[in-house]
């Protein structure tokens, strides 16, 4: 198992999740898989996505030269009115 039971998902989507970090590990090889975590402020102080994808594909000793990186626009927030 990747992760013990958490009271806050439904087993389905626990399982769901399972299913698709196997098809991950599988894809990459489990080895991989194994590797420690990169905490989230050492990728977001990278200057730009190439950097952020040569770190990652190094991290993970994974050839990304035909990895293509599309960033996406930040969507604003929809906040939902109260009052009365």
């Amino acid at each position: 198992m990747f992760f013990k039971s958490s009271p806050n998902l439904a087993d389905n989507e626990k399982a769901r999740i399972e299913f698709q970090l196997q098809l991950i590990a599988d894809h990459i090889g489990f080895d991989r898989m194994l590797r420690p975590v990169v905490e989230p402020d050492k990728i977001l102080a990278l200057e730009d996505v190439g950097e952020i994808k040569q770190f990652v594909g190094e991290h993970l000793g994974h050839d990304v030269s035909a990895v293509k990186v599309q960033t996406l626009p930040m969507q604003p927030r929809k906040v939902k009115g109260g009052g009365g």
